[in-house]
């Protein structure tokens, strides 16, 4: 049973009988049962009164809380911080980087890579949490493990061993899907850059999280490199400029 308080704020919601009949406005009761808007009651159901059963819906929220329009934002528990702080600028980085993959993913005709890269989506998930729960917070820290980290480094090696990848320079544009990987990888690089001045910043981040980001790199690189061979594109850089050498020089 719910407790009165005048502390409480008012409350904005619709109740409806179980006749169907509405109610609304800052506090109804139901004899000796009120039903404020902090009352604590489940986000729908039913609930008897004194002398009546009533149903009860709440609002739905939405995501333009209008906590953020003075430049701060909530971490993982709770804590507000700048938005322009590290850790935000840290995860993110990561958020972007799941929406280029989203898009590569997206417009990729390889269902291979479309299934790696909808499961990296979900890891990323995992590492922007990471980095969103400063130790002080009373959320838990989310994982990231270092089977996570092996589990890129084995994808590496696998496309690494693919007959006729490209394996130096190339020029991103060459096929779609490709282009957008390679712009994945660069924003993965940017979110690696971001957590490192987090880290020397003094900021608590598990070392594997940094581990986690830069092998996936690494592994986007690749991405791009093997939709490029499906779509029989050649995008090195060494062949586009006639410069002879071993793989990795100067090829300007």
């Amino acid at each position: 049973m719910s407790q009165r308080s005048d502390s409480q704020p008012p409350s904005q919601e619709t109740y409806l009988r179980k006749d169907g009949t509405a109610f609304c406005g800052e506090r109804k009761e139901c004899d000796f049962f009120t039903f404020p808007f902090t009352s604590g009651f489940p986000s729908g159901g039913t609930h008897r009164g004194k002398s009546a059963t009533y149903s009860w819906r709440t609002k739905p929220v939405s995501i333009a809380t209008k906590r953020g329009d003075g430049g701060q934002t909530g971490l993982a528990g709770g804590i507000r911080v700048s938005k322009g702080s590290l850790r935000v600028e840290a995860y993110g980085t990561i958020d972007e980087l799941n929406s280029a993959l989203g898009l590569a993913r997206a417009i990729s005709a390889d269902e291979d890579l479309k299934r790696r890269a909808k499961e990296i989506q979900r890891d990323l998930f995992r590492v922007g949490s990471a980095l969103a729960t400063p130790p002080e917070s009373r959320k838990g820290q989310v994982p990231i493990t270092v089977e996570m980290v092996e589990g890129l480094t084995t994808q590496v090696h696998e496309f690494e061993a693919i007959d006729g990848l490209l394996s130096d320079w190339s020029i991103p544009g060459e096929q779609a899907d490709g282009a957008a990987f390679d712009l994945a990888r660069t924003i993965c690089r940017r979110a690696e850059r971001n957590i490192v001045r987090l880290m020397e910043a003094g900021e608590a981040v598990e070392p594997t999280v940094l581990a986690y980001v830069n092998r996936l790199s690494d592994l986007l690189w690749l991405f791009a490199r093997k939709a490029e061979l499906g779509g029989q594109v050649n995008s090195s850089l060494r062949e586009l400029n006639g410069k002879q050498g071993p793989r990795w020089s100067r090829a300007w």
